[in-house]
């Protein structure tokens, strides 16, 4: 008999900081009808791979403005197995430290290659060497966010494991609070993505890559003075 930990469907996440909205309301469930009916056979980390082929091979396609309408699609199919990958692995019970660190290299690869390949179909599209250069500095930004927050875990001292909750009791969901971030920073890691999908399909390559760059940039810049502040406050309660 399934226990608690084997659900499939997804539900809210408990802290309104993990309130994503592209993934809260597309990318998960489409991943959990996608992969409802295999989702006790296939791999987590094969999905992570086609998460990669498909992301990697879909910005490439962009270069070729024929193909448009391919690449946004592989864009959109990496999108939804970056969030199946996890789904299976909790549900299998195969989490892992590795799993973990394949599925974020894959990310870094995948969002690494296609903001610097906005940056070129905004040249094109502009021929502003500034928008070919908000590409590179969104991924930029992008990477610094990652970076900081690692650097910031690798840092900091081990938590405490969370309480133990009954699975008879199951938290209230913080709608307010995290509809409110999910509204007001639409710029998280699925949110991208669709970014992408969608001002890609109108062919506005140069006001994506500069919607791109100055989210990126701030949201990068906010992490690092965040996690300074973080590893600054741990340091000063040190004995």
């Amino acid at each position: 008999m399934m226990g608690v930990q084997r659900r499939w469907w997804p539900r809210f996440p408990e802290n309104p900081a993990d309130w994503e909205l592209t993934s809260t309301f597309v990318s998960r469930p489409l991943a959990a009808l996608l992969f409802h009916p295999v989702r006790a056979q296939v791999s987590p980390n094969l999905v992570t791979a086609l998460s990669l082929a498909a992301g990697v091979a879909g910005a490439l396609l962009l270069l070729l403005p024929s193909l448009y309408p391919w690449a946004l699609s592989l864009l959109f199919l990496a999108m939804l197995f970056d969030d199946a990958d996890g789904q299976l692995a909790r549900y299998q019970e195969r989490t892992s430290r590795a799993g973990s660190f394949w599925d974020k290299s894959v990310d870094v690869v995948r969002f690494g290659l296609l903001f610097p390949i906005i940056g070129v179909l905004a040249f094109r599209e502009s021929g502003s060497l500034a928008a070919a250069m908000a590409g590179p500095i969104a991924a930029f930004g992008l990477m610094v966010q990652g970076y900081t927050k690692w650097l910031a875990a690798a840092s900091l001292p081990a938590a405490s494991p969370p309480a133990a909750v009954s699975p008879e009791v199951r938290p209230r969901i913080p709608w307010v609070r995290g509809m409110a971030v999910a509204l007001l920073w639409p710029f998280h890691e699925c949110d991208l993505t669709l970014w992408v999908c969608a001002l890609g399909a109108m062919g506005q390559w140069t006001a994506l890559a500069w919607i791109l760059a100055v989210s990126q940039v701030a949201a990068g810049a906010a992490s690092l003075v965040a996690r300074l502040f973080q590893v600054c406050r741990a340091e000063a309660s040190r004995p």
